[in-house]
C-alpha cells in the first residue's frame, strides 16, 4: 500500500494542469474532481481508503489542485463494537441518496464517489485512480467563489458567489472539513489500531442554488479541534442526477477575506 501511495502521489503530481489560484473566472473552466468517501472507524477495510484520501487531500492542498476531498463517517457501524466519534446520521442519509441515484443494491464502506456520478471501492488503488482520472475530465458548468466574511471561536460566516445556468434542482453543498485527526480504537474490527483521519466532514449544509446568486452562510466550529487544519469546501450539485457541477475550497489558516458588500 505504501508503494502504491507513493505511485499515486507521482500520478497526482502530474496533474499540475488542474492547479488553480482561487477563485477566478479563468480557473472556473479547468477540470475538477470532488471526492466523497463514505467510511467508518469501525470498518476494518476502511483504513486503506482513509490513507489514500489523506494523501490525495494533502497533495491537493499543497499544490492547489482542483481535487476536493470530503470524508463522511457514517453511523451504521456504531453498534458493532466501536462508536465512531466523527459519525453523523446525515452522512448515512446522504449515502442512501447516492445509492438511489447510482442504482446500487446497498450501501457499504469504504465507498468513493467522484463528482456525484462515478463510484467504486475506495480502498482499491486502481479503482481510485480510474474514477479520479475520469472525474478530472469534467469541466465545471458553475463557478463557485468563497471568502471569509467573519469568524469567532464558535462559528465562521462565509460569503459565496455562484455563476452558472439556473435550475430549480440545484443545491449548494457547503462543508467544513478537518485533517490531522487521530483516534486510538479499543474495540471492534480495528481494536488496537491508531487511525489517522483527514478531511473529515465536521459540518455540512445544503443551500438552495436555484439561480445564479450570492449570499452568506454560517458554519458551527464546535466540532473543530484546530482551525489551522480546516477548510471550507463548497460545490454545486444537481439533485436530479446528483452530478457535481463546480466546486471551490477555502483554507481557514489564511482565508481569502470578503471585500465590498
Amino acid at each position: 500500500m505504501k508503494h502504491w501511495i507513493a505511485s499515486l502521489g507521482c500520478f497526482v503530481g502530474l496533474l499540475c494542469w488542474v492547479a488553480i489560484a482561487p477563485p477566478t473566472n479563468a480557473s472556473a473552466k479547468k477540470p475538477f474532481a470532488v471526492l466523497e468517501l463514505f467510511t467508518s472507524e469501525g470498518c476494518s477495510s476502511c483504513p486503506p481508503a482513509d490513507d489514500i484520501a489523506r494523501q490525495l487531500a494533502k497533495r491537493a492542498r499543497t499544490h492547489n489542485l482542483n481535487i476536493f476531498t470530503l470524508v463522511y463517517h457514517v453511523d451504521y457501524w456504531n453498534g458493532l463494537g466501536w462508536r465512531d466519534r466523527f459519525s453523523q446520521r446525515k452522512f448515512t442519509v446522504r449515502q442512501n441518496r447516492y445509492a438511489r441515484s447510482l442504482r446500487t443494491r446497498s450501501i457499504y464502506t469504504p465507498q468513493l464517489i467522484v463528482n456525484g456520478v462515478r463510484h467504486g471501492v475506495g480502498s482499491r488503488p486502481r479503482t481510485v485512480q480510474r474514477i479520479l482520472q475520469a472525474g478530472l475530465r469534467d469541466k465545471p458548468s458553475w463557478n463557485v467563489a468563497l471568502c471569509l466574511r467573519s469568524q469567532s471561536k464558535k462559528a465562521i460566516t462565509l460569503g459565496y458567489r455562484l455563476q452558472g445556468r439556473p435550475s430549480p434542482w440545484l443545491r449548494l453543498q457547503v462543508s467544513l472539513v478537518e485533517w490531522g485527526l487521530q483516534s486510538r480504537v479499543t474495540r471492534g474490527e480495528n481494536a488496537g489500531r491508531t487511525l489517522k483521519n483527514a478531511n473529515v466532514v465536521r459540518e455540512f449544509k445544503s443551500l438552495s442554488a436555484r439561480k445564479a446568486l450570492r449570499g452568506v452562510t454560517t458554519l458551527s466550529m464546535k466540532r473543530v479541534q484546530r482551525r489551522s487544519k480546516s477548510a471550507a469546501i463548497a460545490f454545486v450539485q444537481d439533485l436530479r442526477t446528483m452530478r457535481v457541477l463546480g466546486a471551490q475550497r477555502l483554507l481557514l489558516k489564511k482565508p481569502r477575506k470578503c471585500t465590498g458588500n
